[in-house]
């Protein structure tokens, strides 16, 4: 268990829920050795919700199929529904115990240790009133826009992204947050749809302080959906194949023609 500063002043704290399941011990030990050394986060382990061990009627009350299918084109895994429930009960867990705001962190996490460095000007900048999130792992971001936090790290509105891995959130987005994700349709960590559909300003920190961890022992535990068998014959499969290796390519010419013309960057991954 990471133990509170008992030298450290309460204002300077910072409310930080890492979600974890009971039986993930490998991957609670190892975020528990990187937040040790951060004492001005007031942590706090939170039981995840498995997705496998809710009941079918309270998996058809919690989740809206329907909605899921013209969103998604499918119906959100097991895992997905687990995921999902288990950011938004934090929210409410927010609410209830008057958390102003709060970092929450999946067991997966690697924390900089440049934390250290820039903590209680990040906790300055994000404090408002208005509904805020601020993602700190890696995305794409607008260059324009934003403000510093300091010399070397800045806040700028996100443009896309698709991580829940950590960030930070003030009790005015949880609120915003569990009437329009409720019932579920989309995966916790659609941020794109989630400003379109609560009109939320999502923002990023630049250069990213939360690292995604693809060890073995920490690989995410939310499962996408297995693909379908195929009978087709295997040249009109591998013709399939190269228009769409082709058409993936044209996209991403496209895309990176678009993003350098309106100011979009992606963050560089260091760690």
């Amino acid at each position: 268990m990471v133990e509170p500063n008992p030298g450290g002043r309460a204002e300077a704290r910072l409310k930080t829920y890492v979600i974890n399941l009971p039986d993930a011990v490998r991957r609670r030990r190892l975020i528990e050795a990187q937040l040790v050394h951060f004492p001005f986060l007031d942590v706090e382990f939170f039981t995840a919700v498995r997705g496998a061990d809710l009941a079918a009627e309270e998996i058809d009350r919690l989740a809206d199929h329907a909605h899921s299918e013209r969103h998604l084109g499918r119906r959100l895994t097991l895992s997905e529904i687990g995921c999902a429930l288990s950011h938004l009960e934090i929210y409410g867990l927010m609410e209830s115990a008057h958390v102003a705001q709060a970092m929450i962190l999946e067991d997966d996490a690697i924390v900089s240790g440049m934390l250290h460095a820039f903590f209680p000007r990040l906790l300055a900048a994000f404090r408002s009133e208005r509904p805020r999130i601020l993602l700190l792992t890696p995305c794409k971001y607008m260059i324009n826009g934003g403000r510093r936090v300091d010399e070397d790290y800045a806040i700028r509105p996100m443009y896309d992204a698709s991580s829940t891995t950590g960030y930070m959130i003030n009790v005015a987005a949880a609120r915003i947050l569990r009437g329009a994700l409720l019932p579920l349709y989309t995966v916790a960590d659609s941020w794109v749809e989630i400003r379109r559909s609560t009109g939320m300003r999502i923002e990023t920190l630049v250069p990213y302080c939360i690292g995604i961890s693809y060890s073995k022992n920490t690989a995410s535990t939310v499962q996408a959906t297995a693909g379908t068998e195929t009978s087709r014959s295997a040249p009109a499969v591998h013709a399939a194949r190269v228009h769409q290796r082709v058409g993936g390519l044209l996209r991403r010419a496209a895309r990176g023609l678009f993003e350098r013309a309106f100011g979009i960057k992606a963050h560089r991954v260091i760690f």
